[in-house]
C-alpha cells in the first residue's frame, strides 16, 4: 500500500453538552489515500454517555480488506475469498507503548522503541496533516521527506 499521502478529516468535542470541561476531541472520522490508492478509515468515538463509544481501522484495497476495532478484540483480514481473524489481546489501546516510552525515559534506554526517529517524524506529518483536514475542512496532503 505504501505510506499515507493524502487526508481528510473531521471531529467534535461533544461531550461539553454535559458539562464536562474537556479540551480534546471525543469524536472524529477521516479517510486516508494511500500511494497506491488504497483507501482507508478512521473512527473514533469515546465520551459518548450511553455507549462505549468506538474506535477502529478499515483499509479496502483492490481484492482486500483489513478492519481492526479494538472493543470487540479482533482483526479481520479478507484478501480474495479468503477470511483470517484473530483475537487482540490489548488491554488498553496503546497502553503497551505508553509504558515502553515511560520506561525508556525513565531508563533513558531507548531499546524498547520499536521505531526509529524518521518513523517518529512520519507519524507526526500524519497526524498534523489529520488535524489541518479538521480544521480546514480541506483534503490535506500528507509532508513526505
Amino acid at each position: 500500500m505504501g505510506e499515507v499521502v493524502e487526508v481528510s478529516a473531521r471531529y467534535d468535542c461533544l461531550a461539553h453538552e454535559w458539562g464536562l470541561e474537556w479540551e480534546n476531541n471525543d469524536v472524529g472520522a477521516a479517510w486516508l489515500r494511500f500511494e497506491n490508492g488504497a483507501l482507508g478509515t478512521l473512527l473514533n468515538g469515546y465520551a459518548l454517555r450511553h455507549t462505549l463509544g468506538k474506535q477502529g481501522i478499515e483499509i479496502y484495497c483492490t481484492d482486500a480488506r483489513f478492519e481492526w476495532f479494538p472493543a470487540a478484540k479482533r482483526c479481520l483480514a479478507y484478501l480474495g475469498q479468503e477470511r483470517g481473524e484473530w483475537v487482540d489481546e490489548t488491554k488498553v489501546l496503546h497502553q503497551p507503548e505508553d509504558l515502553a516510552f515511560i520506561e525508556a525515559i525513565r531508563t533513558q534506554n531507548p531499546a524498547s522503541i520499536l521505531c526509529d526517529y524518521r518513523e517518529g517524524v512520519r507519524t507526526l506529518a500524519l497526524s498534523l496533516a489529520l488535524n489541518e483536514a479538521a480544521d480546514t475542512g480541506e483534503s490535506v496532503s500528507v509532508w513526505r521527506e
